[in-house]
């Protein structure tokens, strides 16, 4: 029983811990994020955090493979239980929930400056075992939607991440910047995908 009581307690401090993440990672960012300070967030002490997560990186990419489960888990099924929406509207609405996922958690500065120095700061084995690129989970997508596209792989995986880069442009555009991404999306939507 008391293994049991360990295990969720393991798993209640593993997911504060990576609550924790997630906000300094839409705050502060992971370079000023210390060990300390996460452990405190979470309420927890420093020798807890080091029972879990041998370093502040692990946590952040254990972090980012929940925050990416749950994006395209979204993505996926929009994609799988909306047959009665046509193909294109059906991998835009998919491709929205990604936005929109990203956007929510305030994710897009992470993503873009620190992601890479976090891959290159985990042990190439974690990484395997703990990260799934945006770029996998992309194709998978595209595969699971039964789409055929216009384009290549990789140039429809690059125009979902230069829309999802506009996201950091909100304020700058205004109002009607929903607008203006879902006719972006419609457009590449249009573009990428053959009828």
């Amino acid at each position: 029983m008391s293994a049991e009581l360990t295990q969720r307690e393991r798993e209640r401090d593993s997911g504060r811990l990576m609550d924790a993440a997630l906000r300094m990672a839409s705050t502060t960012g992971m370079r000023h994020a210390t060990v300390d300070a996460l452990a405190r967030d979470a309420g927890i002490s420093k020798a807890a955090f080091y029972r879990l997560f041998e370093s502040k990186e692990q946590l952040f990419l254990r972090m980012l493979e929940r925050v990416h489960n749950e994006m395209y888990g979204r993505a996926e099924r929009v994609l799988t239980q909306r047959p009665d929406v046509p193909l294109r509207a059906r991998v835009a609405l998919a491709v929205r929930e990604v936005l929109d996922a990203l956007e929510r958690y305030g994710l897009s500065a992470f993503m873009r400056n620190e992601v890479p120095l976090l891959l290159s700061r985990v042990p190439e084995a974690w990484r395997r075992e703990h990260y799934v690129s945006d770029e996998e989970h992309i194709l998978r997508l595209v595969n699971l939607s039964g789409a055929s596209l216009a384009t290549s792989r990789e140039t429809a995986c690059a125009v979902i991440r230069l829309l999802a880069m506009n996201l950091i442009f909100r304020q700058d555009v205004g109002e009607r910047f929903d607008e203006a991404l879902n006719l972006l999306l419609d457009g590449a939507c249009e573009k990428l995908l053959n009828a």
